[in-house]
């Protein structure tokens, strides 16, 4: 809905192109429009609307506050921004914006729904009960809010009315797909926390059977990792052009989703001369687009033969002031991007003075913590199916030897198991690889009050726990396809 009634002819354009999944045309049309009349606040609303979709969440939050300071009393602006602080992790900011919403227009169910599931982030599970009650109670809570409920219930222990919350929805026409494939994970946890394994299995695999999203085309995927351990031989190394600024400022953590990439970070980032800027998406994005930067014939990663020290010294240099701006003053800056274990090449070109954080943890559990949901497919196609995520674990696994084989970046391996048995030993390892001095703070990292937007966000708020290890155990006889693809490694390929 646009914020007000009237509403010029391109803007309502590019309404419908937002809606359409036109997102290019639909942000041109706002920023001609916005070049007219810098006030236009609907064309602002759909260029927060186009940054939204595509996950630039910081400039969402920027046109949505010109569009509150614009049209206040609009409730919908309101939710908007608040919506997008959200996704940025500034959660009291959040709660800010929906209760301006709610004021504006009381009872609202999307305000009502976020302002919930900010509270549920911020571990304050009563107040988001509380703010969902009054629809419990009325009858008129709908499949979203009963997910969100089922998750503040599995937090408070309450695991069999969490699956009776999620029961309630899931067989009903009018939940969404989407929200089916969310309560039947939330499902799956609590029907494990009740001891219930082989239920528990059924709910994980209802759920990545109903998931949608890319198709994961395993040949597609070993392609790719044999194009890259050759671009990146050892004799192609020799010859590829670095970048000449040695900061040691980048910190980059390689590993599987579910590997303990998160409680990595978030022990690095209690060092206060460390910052945890999180799953930056820059060095995935650079590497898409570098073949059209370098104009070059072959596509990525082969294009790297073409980069020059100037290309990649001004590409490095992006990257390192993106970096200041997030980190301020801190002298180490960790990005955690699930594509980095897949990128070490392209990193050890760009930032020869970088370290990088191996996290590794057992195959068995890796996938099947990933199997249990979180990660959308649409990021990784590979984790709904048991097979894929058993191909994509052996291609990993093969291209970190590749790696630590070939790159002269210093690498630190941190064992999921280790690090669980041994928090001070371990963590004292990791601080002094990055050239840091310790810092007893490290050991407390779930008292920093860091907001964590990862599928992690809950477990590395708290301090360290050894059930996760092992857990693959209770579900061993379910995971059959798993094992058998683990144990071929690379399947036959076409031709």
């Amino acid at each position: 809905m646009m914020a007000r009634s009237q509403t010029s002819p391109d803007a309502s354009h590019a309404a419908r192109c937002l809606q359409a999944g036109n997102l290019d045309e639909a942000e041109r049309i706002c920023r001609r429009l916005l070049k007219r009349n810098k006030k236009d606040v609907n064309a602002a609303q759909v260029l927060g609307s186009v940054a939204l979709a595509r996950g630039k969440y910081e400039d969402a939050a920027g046109q949505f506050r010109t569009c509150v300071r614009l049209s206040p009393r609009i409730a919908g602006l309101r939710f908007l921004y608040g919506k997008a602080c959200s996704m940025l992790g500034r959660y009291d900011e959040a709660i800010a914006c929906f209760d301006e919403g709610l004021r504006l227009k009381p009872g609202d169910r999307l305000c009502c729904s976020w302002k919930a599931g900010a509270f549920e982030r911020l571990g304050d599970y009563d107040a988001a009960r509380e703010v969902l009650q009054p629809f419990v109670d009325a009858g008129t809570e709908d499949a979203d809010m009963a997910e969100l409920l089922a998750r503040v219930e599995v937090h408070r222990g309450n695991y069999e009315s969490a699956v009776a919350t999620a029961a309630r929805h899931l067989d009903r026409p009018d939940t969404g797909p989407a929200t089916a494939v969310l309560l039947h994970q939330v499902t799956g946890r609590a029907l494990e926390k009740l001891g219930e394994h082989d239920r528990s299995f059924e709910a994980f695999r209802r759920a990545n059977e109903a998931s949608t999203g890319r198709t994961f085309d395993a040949v597609a995927h070993l392609r790719f990792v044999d194009d890259l351990i050759e671009a990146f031989s050892e004799t192609e190394l020799r010859g590829l052009a670095r970048a000449g600024d040695h900061s040691q400022r980048p910190v980059f953590i390689a590993g599987m989703p579910r590997s303990g990439t998160t409680l990595v970070e978030q022990i690095i980032d209690a060092h206060p001369a460390a910052h945890g800027a999180g799953e930056l998406e820059d060095i995935p994005e650079l590497a898409r687009r570098l073949q059209v930067q370098l104009d070059a014939y072959d596509p990525y990663p082969h294009c790297v033969s073409e980069l020059s020290g100037t290309t990649a010294d001004a590409l490095a240099a992006r990257y390192l002031a993106r970096l200041g701006d997030l980190g301020g003053d801190a002298s180490r800056v960790v990005n955690k991007s699930l594509e980095n274990y897949l990128h070490l090449g392209l990193i050890a070109l760009l930032f020869p003075g970088a370290r990088i954080i191996h996290c590794r943890r057992h195959p068995l559990d890796t996938c099947f913590s990933c199997y249990m949901g979180g990660i959308l497919p649409a990021r990784a196609p590979y984790v709904t199916d048991l097979g894929n995520l058993g191909l994509v674990y052996r291609q990993y696994e093969r291209l970190m030897r590749h790696w630590q084989r070939v790159l002269d970046t210093p690498m630190l391996e941190i064992v999921y198991e280790d690090l669980v048995a041994d928090l001070e030993g371990t963590s004292r390892r990791m601080i002094d690889f990055l050239g840091l001095d310790w810092d007893e703070r490290c050991l407390r990292y779930y008292e920093s009050g860091r907001t964590v937007l990862t599928l992690s966000y809950a477990q590395v708020n708290k301090p360290i726990y050894t059930s996760a290890v092992g857990r693959y155990r209770r579900y061993e006889k379910h995971l059959g396809p798993l094992k058998e693809a683990l144990a071929r490694g690379r399947p036959s390929r076409p031709g």
